[in-house]
């Protein structure tokens, strides 16, 4: 049990670093100066990010999602 949750721990503060980044870089004044995000990679880590709410300002038209099984 201890290291389940310091796993999902260190998962989430993953999660919310990068989050940090990507909103620094990709948003300004509460708007995004680019015209989306392709989210891309292996198991949940996209939807987490994407409703992370550090994203709260943004539409959520604004996340494309890839897939592994997308790319070949």
């Amino acid at each position: 049990m201890r290291f389940a949750r310091l796993r999902m721990e260190k998962r989430h503060n993953y999660v919310r670093k990068v989050a940090e980044v990507a909103v620094t870089l990709y948003i300004t004044n509460d708007k995004p100066n680019v015209a989306g995000l392709v989210l891309a990679g292996s198991a949940d880590f996209k939807t987490e990010l994407s409703q992370s709410d550090m994203f709260d300002p943004v539409r959520s038209d604004f996340f494309a999602f890839v897939d592994k099984k997308n790319v070949l």
